[in-house]
């Protein structure tokens, strides 16, 4: 289904809506995308924005939390959520026949959750588990601790688990607090794909999402301020020495960051041929896992560029990256090059787009993002825009090693 076909409508309270018609699939996803992420939590509410993710399926008004999970698995369906710096995601698969129940579902559970005291204690203790966890997991480690430093005393670089203090303190006032400034139609995107009659999906859309209230709630985000680069060596027990490069980069909005999307997948995306793969992993075998990354944010953005090495190799690794970058920072793409990044990164792009639900998920985020569905035409028209000297530019304003800021984990 193209997404010329989408129908994208307002529930009465605000809420941006779309459905997108199946044409093939009798499975129906729903998601309700929420504007209130981590940089939304004030310095005690650390760790709230998860904390209510996890609360919202263990009871509601009519639901207890067995309830809450059975309703969908009974009939093989399945309801799930995650947490990000910006944005809660609530979303469910399950066959078109259930329709009705999974949206009125997801309504409950957002809109009529109790937060059940015993319940509360019981996640405080899984979640303080899962923080605990990371300490045995130096690879995802060393992000939180690198954004935490890039955004120093700024709500973007807090651990979107929280902390034990924090949690620990977290009671229902405070969750209730929370939801208020931010569970708000104009911050709620709804989005359902499948085989269903248009007027269906809108009529159940508006009877279970249109009635909540229409308040604007309260915006706390504030712009981060740019850090200076850092280089920062910890010693950590592990067999690996663990590396991550990187720094501030492109908002969302920013002309600059489809040049940006397409030079960072040459450099370390998640093709096998990319560049850090094939000299780091492929030519001289000194690292299993290597990847660069890039997170836009509304205001801001993050790139960064890690790899696992043998302590012994770490130098060598990092002299073949800043060399990597130097290339790109010298050399202009050749129109050959150029063309087949284009190829690679659009062609990456239409097999994410096979996965429905994944689609369902970005249309709601397109939604609170830019208050519209980004067709992917437009998107292959930017890519196909991009110049080599526009890739050359981009390279040398982030890729300047005097600029760029360091975390490493080493054992003594």
């Amino acid at each position: 289904m193209r997404r010329e076909d989408l129908k994208v409508f307002e529930l009465k309270n605000g809420i941006q809506a779309v459905f997108e018609p199946e044409d093939h699939s009798e499975v129906v996803h729903a998601v309700l995308t929420i504007g209130a992420g981590t940089r939304d939590e004030y310095p005690e509410e650390q760790g709230m924005a998860h904390f209510i993710e996890h609360c919202l399926f263990k009871g509601t008004k009519k639901r207890n939390g067995i309830e809450v999970i059975s309703q969908l698995d009974s009939v093989g369906g399945e309801l799930n959520a995650y947490t990000t710096k910006e944005e809660t995601c609530i979303y469910a698969s399950f066959h078109k026949h259930f329709l009705e129940r999974g949206l009125e579902l997801i309504a409950d559970i957002v809109f009529h959750s109790v937060f059940p005291p015993a319940e509360m204690r019981k996640e405080k203790t899984v979640i303080i588990d899962e923080i605990r966890s990371y300490l045995d997991s130096p690879s995802e480690l060393i992000f939180d601790e690198f954004e935490e430093q890039v955004y120093k005393g700024h709500p973007l670089g807090h651990n979107i688990l929280g902390t034990e203090k924090t949690l620990k303190r977290f009671d229902k006032a405070m969750v209730k607090e929370f939801m208020q400034r931010n569970y708000v139609p104009s911050r709620m995107t709804l989005s359902i794909s499948g085989k269903l009659p248009e007027a269906k999906a809108k009529f159940l859309a508006e009877k279970y999402f249109g009635h909540a209230r229409s308040s604007d709630g309260f915006n706390s985000r504030v712009l981060p301020v740019p850090a200076k680069p850092f280089k920062l060596k910890k010693n950590y027990s592990t067999f690996q020495d663990h590396v991550v490069w990187g720094g501030t980069a492109y908002r969302y909005e920013d002309k600059k960051r489809t040049a940006f999307v397409l030079l960072n997948n040459v450099l370390g995306g998640n093709a096998m041929n990319s560049r850090l793969n094939l000299v780091l992993r492929e030519k001289h075998g000194f690292a299993y896992n290597v990847e660069a990354s890039y997170v836009p944010y509304t205001d801001t953005g993050l790139f960064t560029i890690y790899f696992g090495t043998d302590k012994r190799n770490r130098a060598k690794c990092e002299e073949l990256v800043l060399k990597e970058l130097q290339n790109f920072r010298k050399k202009k793409f050749t129109s050959s090059q150029l063309e087949q990044a284009k190829i690679q990164l659009k062609g990456q792009l239409a097999l994410s787009e096979e996965n429905r639900l994944n689609r369902a998920l970005g249309l709601g985020k397109s939604l609170l993002l830019y208050g519209k569905i980004q067709k992917m035409r437009d998107v292959y028209r930017r890519i196909e825009k991009v110049s080599a000297e526009e890739m050359q530019d981009v390279a040398n304003e982030l890729y300047n090693p005097d600029q760029l800021s360091r975390l490493v984990y080493t054992n003594k």
